[in-house]
């Protein structure tokens, strides 16, 4: 049974959204797959599973042989930059304060969910995830974050031909898995100075 369709404890939420990065390694699977609640919302549900992408380095690593990261505590010795031990691990990428998920293959019938108990993170950074356990082992790549958010953006323009009479139109709408926005809806625009009943 997944964790995530059984009740579960409402979490102290973080203050404010940060970078997250779950790596995840499983060479068995064809595909892995996250299955999540962002910041309280609803559930992302195990058919809209979420895929995540092979983990590609950068062509210039950031620290170098040569130079090593200046630590003023064991605590931060052991955050460094993550990308010499991640060959194979795929990663998911997403903004949030408070991030609750279970990991599954390509035919949603393998799970990995912390036995049962779903996995949760509340702080930013990049973690490694997979058989119970949670290791951060360094800052999110704010950077890498952000393209590929840009490049999942997809952008949709409506265009509605109300009635003459209409001196102004509201829609409402439900986007991605979030909740319907509430009534009245969003205003929206006339479509030009001359669009009698276009907006």
């Amino acid at each position: 049974q997944r964790a995530f369709s059984s009740p579960f404890h409402d979490s102290i939420m973080a203050s404010e959204a940060g970078w997250i990065e779950i790596y995840h390694y499983a060479p068995l699977w064809s595909e892995s797959r996250i299955v999540y609640s962002k910041d309280g919302e609803k559930w992302v549900t195990a058919d809209d599973a979420e895929l995540l992408t092979l983990y590609q380095p950068k062509a210039k690593d950031p620290i170098s042989k040569d130079s090593k990261p200046k630590a003023t505590s064991p605590e931060k010795a052991k955050v460094t930059s993550p990308s010499k031990s991640l060959s194979g691990y795929r990663v998911f990428r997403i903004k949030a304060g408070n991030i609750k998920f279970v990991l599954c293959n390509e035919t949603r019938s393998i799970w990995d969910n912390n036995h049962d108990s779903n996995y949760e993170i509340s702080h930013s950074g990049a973690y490694k995830v997979g058989d119970g356990k949670i290791d951060r082992i360094g800052d999110a790549d704010v950077e890498e974050c952000e393209r590929e958010t840009l490049n999942k953006n997809q952008y949709i323009e409506i265009i509605y031909e109300s009635s003459p009479l209409w001196l102004k139109c509201y829609m409402l709408y439900q986007m991605d898995h979030h909740d319907w926005v509430p009534q009245p809806g969003l205003s929206m625009k006339r479509f030009g100075a001359e669009a009698n009943q276009w907006f």
